[in-house]
């Protein structure tokens, strides 16, 4: 289970938010050279594996600027892996 105001509920929302794809987002990692693939984030969202402070900053921060830069585009952005 996530706990209230922890970084997997933040990226959670904004994916959810955002209909962000989790193999997008994991793409997106593997290309900052983040260790959180698909598969490790999907476990992380689902309360199974927490992330690692300094993995969960780093892909918060991903988080954010994709939401920045989507909320600047005047057009819909979909946010999945066809999309990378």
């Amino acid at each position: 289970m996530l706990t209230s105001g922890s970084v997997e509920v933040f990226i959670n929302n904004e994916m959810i938010r955002r209909g962000m794809a989790a193999l997008f987002l994991g793409e997106l990692c593997q290309l900052y050279g983040i260790p959180a693939s698909q598969t490790r984030l999907s476990a992380a969202l689902r309360g199974d594996r927490p992330l690692s402070n300094e993995v969960g900053q780093q892909v918060r921060k991903i988080v954010e600027e994709i939401a920045a830069y989507a909320d600047a585009l005047s057009v819909p952005v979909a946010l999945t892996v066809e999309n990378l």
